[in-house]
Order: structure tokens, then C-alpha cells, then sequence
């Protein structure tokens, strides 16, 4: 579940049963005041978090991105096949490392994402089923 799933739903039950909690609370008043002031705070801060400016921008990224691997995947048969001259591969790999930079570019400007390691494993265990799919993974580590 992301980050803004989990602010909505604490911020809707926490609206949503502040007072009615209150009254059922009355001995743990001052639990159920700081859950309620730190609903009210994320409440004012939710769309302020880094997270909330990266959501657009990234999903025009991952769009032409897509497109991009498209057109790797379409070339690769002539490339796997022996079809495409050297001069060719070299021209199809420029145009693939130019659009993937226009377009990181386009997206995130001076934006850097952040890392997270559980993130890379998953994306590393993505691309050995892709490649091995494609009989590809013998270098994949």
C-alpha cells in the first residue's frame, strides 16, 4: 500500500470516528487528542510531502519509458537475428539512450529519486523472469 493510501484511510477514520471515539475514550482522552492532532497535522502537510510532487511527473516518465521499450523490444529481433549492421545497432542504441535521458530529463529535471534497496531487488527479480523468457539471462546478477 503507498504512503498516500495510508494517510488517506488513518485521516478518514480518524474523521470519521473522532467523536464518537471521543466519547467512548473519555478515560484515554489524551490518547485519542494526539491521534487527533496528528491526523490534523497530516491533514496540513499531506500535500506538501515529497512523495505527492514526484506522482505525476513520474507517471508521464514510466508512459514514454514504455514507449521507449517498445522499441527496443521491436528492434531486437533484427538485432538477435543478425539483420542489423553494426552501424545500425549503434544508431537503434543511441536513439534508445537519447530518449531515455529526454525524456528523465523532461520528467524529473533535477529531481532525485529515492533509493530503496527492497525496490532494486524486486526490479532485479522482474528483469531475470523477462530475460529468461527470452533465453537472455545468462549475465543477469
Amino acid at each position: 500500500m503507498t504512503t498516500s493510501k495510508w494517510i488517506e484511510g488513518f485521516l478518514a477514520a480518524t474523521s470519521s470516528v473522532s467523536i464518537g471515539g471521543w466519547l467512548i475514550w473519555k478515560e484515554y482522552s489524551l490518547i485519542w487528542g494526539v491521534i487527533i492532532a496528528v491526523s490534523q497535522l497530516l491533514n496540513a502537510v499531506q500535500d506538501h510531502l515529497p512523495y505527492k510532487s514526484r506522482q505525476e511527473p513520474i507517471a508521464g516518465l514510466l508512459q514514454e519509458l514504455n514507449q521507449t521499450l517498445l522499441f527496443a523490444e521491436d528492434n531486437w529481433f533484427n538485432v538477435s537475428e543478425g539483420l542489423f549492421s553494426k552501424e545500425e545497432i549503434h544508431t537503434a542504441l543511441m536513439k534508445l539512450k537519447t530518449e531515455k535521458t529526454n525524456s528523465s530529463t523532461k520528467y524529473l529535471k533535477n529531481s532525485i529519486l529515492p533509493f530503496k534497496k527492497k525496490f532494486q531487488i524486486q526490479a532485479v527479480q522482474q528483469a531475470k523472469v523477462y530475460f529468461a523468457a527470452y533465453d537472455l539471462d545468462e549475465n543477469l546478477e
